[in-house]
């Protein structure tokens, strides 16, 4: 339900801008920090870049590829495990604190910005498949405010919802340890 909410709201940005007399280069660097919500403990750290164009100075469109860093916590983690004599440690994850590892995105990218002489209000909108640490797709949504720097630059802060789904989409070392989809809620800085 709320990927289709998402989904309609640019829509109608996309539906209801005039057509551009020339679309111009933009690029982006982020990056990012989120906290996983709900059962799953965890946090998740985030940088990337967005090369599209601007078209009619609002909606940008394009992709991008980012690098992020996944720690999770282990619930089943005690402190006090102790390896059994002859165990090669495959299967074991009581001993393991945290889970961590590193994933590629790479995504679609669509931002509206609303200019507003120094103050750029801006909707972002990424949809995407990770391979690595966290496999599988996702999408990424934010609402946040900019200020311009020049007329080319602009600097933004905005809180961002991540949803990833993949039914085995974090995996150990050794491909035995799984869990499934998770939220992400954090912080950006675009620049």
């Amino acid at each position: 339900m709320r990927i289709r909410i998402i989904l309609a709201i640019f829509a109608f940005f996309l539906i209801n801008y005039s057509a551009p007399a020339q679309p111009k280069y933009r690029g982006f660097a982020e990056t990012g920090y989120g906290v996983f919500l709900g059962s799953k403990a965890g946090s998740e750290y985030q940088i990337s870049t967005s090369h599209g164009v601007l078209l009619n100075g609002s909606v940008f469109i394009g992709g991008g590829l980012g690098c992020s860093y996944y720690s999770i916590d282990n619930p089943g983690y005690d402190p006090d495990f102790v390896l059994p004599e002859g165990h090669d440690g495959m299967g074991v994850f009581t001993g393991v604190e945290k889970f961590t590892g590193v994933s590629v995105p790479v995504f679609l990218n669509i931002k509206y910005l609303w200019n507003r002489n120094k103050l750029v209000t801006v909707t972002d909108l990424k949809l995407g498949l990770s391979a690595g640490y966290v496999t599988g797709w996702f999408l990424e949504s934010g609402l946040g405010l900019g200020i311009k720097i020049s007329e080319e630059s602009t600097l933004f802060a905005f809180p961002f919802v991540k949803y990833a789904y993949e039914p085995n989409n974090i995996v150990t070392d050794d491909s035995q340890y799984t869990e499934g989809n998770f939220t992400s809620l954090g912080l950006k800085l675009v620049f």
